[in-house]
């Protein structure tokens, strides 16, 4: 049985010049579902001493390099937002999470932020909020702590995945280039891409469905509490909430907004959550 400690122990003990022989050995001699079950680590290991020195791989090597990449569990995530949407479901029991968060929520957020960027935003200066979901580190650390399993997934797929079949786009979760992942990296250098972005919105919206959520408080008025805070609206929330007795429903909430002049937040609450 292939193990990560078995990869790195004969890898370690092998000579820089012998280093793919060993790892195609490794390769060849393992079962398809050896290779599959690997980790993230022993698989970078492999493909890493296949691949180094000049980018002119030998046709063991890259006869090697295909049946790893046939094997392995780590490929890329295709429809990312699909997969980000069902692992973060899976992760929690919240009852509005499970009824409301799906792709459409997400692409909503992903229009709404994008017909509100200002013009220095659109030419790529940012501030402290980034990417289509216009998040931060913030909100990242907070889907880090909250679906932590969830974020080493989908960060083992997009690390390895890359490095196996984009070397040129290997992302910075790999700390300095090395075999070694870096899960807590910040938003600003993984954000670009598209599953992990995919991944990090979804999960913040159920994180902020989850810390809404109030006895009597419906489904659809937990959403759109969940998505004014998303927007940055917790102090115009607050405000308009302090003077009611009514602590629970969105309408009253929505309506000192309005009142208060804050039409397009209102709007963007709707354009949401449907």
């Amino acid at each position: 049985m292939l193990s990560v400690g078995m990869v790195r122990s004969r890898l370690d003990a092998a000579s820089w010049s012998t280093r793919d022989n060993v790892a195609q050995s490794l390769i060849s001699d393992a079962s398809i579902d050896d290779l599959h079950d690997l980790d993230a680590e022993g698989v970078l290991l492999l493909a890493v001493a296949l691949q180094q020195g000049p980018r002119i791989l030998s046709a063991r090597d890259e006869s090697a390099l295909v049946r790893l990449k046939s094997g392995t569990q780590y490929k890329e995530i295709t429809e990312s937002l699909k997969f980000a949407v069902t692992l973060v479901k899976g992760a929690t029991t919240n009852p509005t999470v499970t009824a409301l968060l799906d792709t459409g929520m997400v692409e909503r957020i992903y229009a709404a932020e994008n017909s509100r960027l200002s013009i220095a935003e659109r030419i790529g200066i940012d501030g402290s909020t980034i990417g289509r979901g216009q998040l931060g580190n913030p909100a990242f650390t907070d889907v880090k702590t909250e679906f932590a399993s969830g974020w080493r997934t989908v960060a083992k797929r997009v690390a390895t995945s890359r490095y196996l079949f984009d070397f040129a786009g290997t992302p910075r979760l790999l700390s300095h280039g090395s075999t070694d992942l870096d899960f807590d990296v910040s938003y600003s250098g993984v954000y670009s891409y598209t599953a992990i972005e995919d991944f990090v919105v979804a999960a913040y919206l159920a994180v902020l469905m989850t810390r809404r959520s109030k006895p009597g408080r419906s489904h659809a008025d937990t959403a759109k509490f969940a998505v004014a805070f998303y927007h940055g609206m917790s102090a115009m929330v607050i405000a308009a909430q302090s003077p009611l007795t009514d602590k629970v429903n969105w309408a009253p909430v929505e309506a000192g907004l309005l009142a208060a002049g804050n039409t397009d937040e209102v709007a963007y609450v709707n354009e949401v959550v449907r």
